[in-house]
């Protein structure tokens, strides 16, 4: 029913005459009136009657179904198809002028949504919204364009038009309350020599956005860039072919062991994924993990990879081989899944496993920003047996709070903060502090990213007992893990030399 009437919603706007008239100024677009065509005798409506401008609707019937299909219900601002409809349609009167599209998102709103709750988010829409609305004031054309993407179209003559639009709402949208600030991070897309459709030039835009927090210029903008180019082929590639290579097991679980820095023991392995393209080689997960959170089809490969780290404990116990705890990454999105507890119980049954042998490593962000729900949730993990890890400790917020309130029981420490720490003589004091603090709570700290033996001597000095990193080994197959871990126990078992004094030796036993 709903198709229907939007589906005459859009001829009946042909029906009412709807036309659009641009205004222009030295080049840029001004204002954007809707106008309709005078209505010719034969087609006034009586008075006092309700106009029909398409079959079964009125006119006011058409407006609202205008509306619903054309405009986002929270912000009142265009949406992908209207947007899309009026930058194309300017593009065709214009040939020969510089176009841009400029995308922008708040990078700190999951922040604002774990803390505030959903309604707060709508609120920081809107308020968002309200500034376009002032800033611009109908000299661009600017809507909503996905859940949490803004979009702006500008006709420009000089290129550093479009860095000074980002300076303006920046700007203006960067202070939203009293105690908090909107992170705005931009991507730029320049149309000059590449008219293309607008929906393609708002994801390319957004393809340059996800390079800001990247990069070391301290901008909060990037442009669309020839490499970038290369980089959104690949990722439409990826995107045709991710569900076939999940179904032909191309993606691979890894595992990284963890060692104790003092007996060289494998006391844990971390599970990762590997691409094993078929054509391109072993893929690592930098080229492929971004464009999965953005499109969800993480869910799927982490269930894939929790999976193989439940039936890979079943192995060894099935062929007698002492096991050892396997750490899996949870992703946030995981938080808001209905079955997220469930399926890993499910696993854990399936394959026959103690669950003290799973341990799920938690970004530090949802500690930090952690909601009754999350609260909930981490709790009832820790009641099931499970063991908590906060991962990358160190690169969010560092919540101490979280190490005597959350039901933690290991803390891996981000190599960043690590990196950062060891260098000064302040740093080194607050990383001794922390190891000794977590072993009053009973805690273990694994240090990862050990690329070097001087690393792993100035952790052990510092009192870390565990760490990971290539210096131990690189992520390998289960097959290669196993031998691996067979060689490391083997070295482990051999007796140790013994050199007796003199006043015990047999001298017919000398050479």
């Amino acid at each position: 029913m709903i198709t229907e009437l939007v589906t005459g919603a859009v001829a009946a706007a042909a029906a009412t005459g709807i036309t659009y008239n641009v205004c222009l100024k030295k080049n840029k677009v001004k204002e954007v009136n809707v106008t309709k065509e005078k209505k010719t005798e034969e087609n006034q409506v009586k008075e006092n009657e309700p106009e029909e401008v398409a079959p079964g609707y009125t006119e006011e019937q058409i407006k609202e179904l205008e509306k619903n299909a054309y405009y986002d219900m929270v912000t009142g601002l265009m949406n992908m198809t209207k947007f899309s409809m009026e930058c194309d349609r300017f593009i065709n009167t214009m040939p020969g002028a510089f176009f841009g599209i400029i995308v922008f998102e708040v990078e700190n709103l999951d922040r604002i949504r774990l803390l505030y709750g959903l309604a707060e988010c709508d609120k920081v829409r809107k308020y968002i919204a309200d500034s376009l609305n002032e800033i611009l004031n109908y000299a661009y054309i600017y809507g909503r364009v996905h859940e949490d993407l803004f979009a702006v179209f500008a006709c420009y003559d000089e290129e550093d038009e479009l860095p000074n639009i980002v300076s303006l709402l920046t700007e203006n949208i960067h202070s939203y309350a009293k105690n908090v600030n909107l992170t705005l991070h931009f991507g730029i897309y320049n149309m000059d020599d590449n008219i293309i459709p607008t929906s393609q030039a708002i994801y390319m835009a957004e393809l340059a956005k996800r390079t800001v927090a990247k990069n070391n210029s301290g901008e909060n903008y990037a442009f669309f860039t020839e490499a970038l180019e290369e980089r959104l082929v690949e990722d439409n590639q990826m995107s045709e072919e991710m569900n076939n290579a999940l179904d032909r097991k191309q993606f691979v679980m890894y595992m990284q062991p963890m060692v104790n820095l003092r007996t060289h023991e494998i006391i844990g392995a971390e599970a990762l994924v590997r691409w094993e393209h078929p054509t391109k080689g072993v893929l690592s997960p930098f080229r492929f993990l971004p464009l999965f959170e953005a499109n969800n089809f993480i869910i799927k490969m982490d269930h894939y990879i929790w999976r193989e780290a439940f039936k890979t404990i079943r192995h060894w116990i099935d062929n007698k081989i002492d096991p050892i705890p396997i750490s899996i990454n949870i992703s946030p999105i995981h938080f808001e899944h209905p079955r997220f507890i469930e399926t890993l119980c499910n696993y854990a049954e399936q394959f026959r496993i103690p669950k003290n042998m799973i341990e799920l490593e938690i970004p530090e962000r949802i500690f930090a920003d952690a909601t009754e729900n999350i609260d909930r949730i981490l709790k009832e993990l820790h009641e099931e047996g499970f063991i908590l890890c906060i991962d990358n400790f160190g690169s969010y917020h560092s919540p101490i709070n979280a190490l005597k309130e959350a039901p933690v029981s290991v803390i891996k420490l981000d190599r960043k903060f690590l990196n950062n720490n060891l260098s000064t003589t302040e740093g080194l004091t607050l990383v001794r502090y922390l190891y000794a603090m977590a072993k009053e709570l009973g805690m273990q700290i694994v240090a990862e990213g050990v690329e070097n033996i001087e690393q792993a001597n100035d952790l052990n000095e510092l009192g870390c007992d565990y760490a990971q990193g290539f210096f131990f080994a690189k992520p390998m197959t289960l097959r290669d893990f196993d031998a691996f871990h067979k060689e490391i126990m083997k070295n482990k078992y051999m007796p140790a030399v013994v050199y007796p004094s003199f006043d015990d030796v047999n001298k017919d036993l000398l050479p």
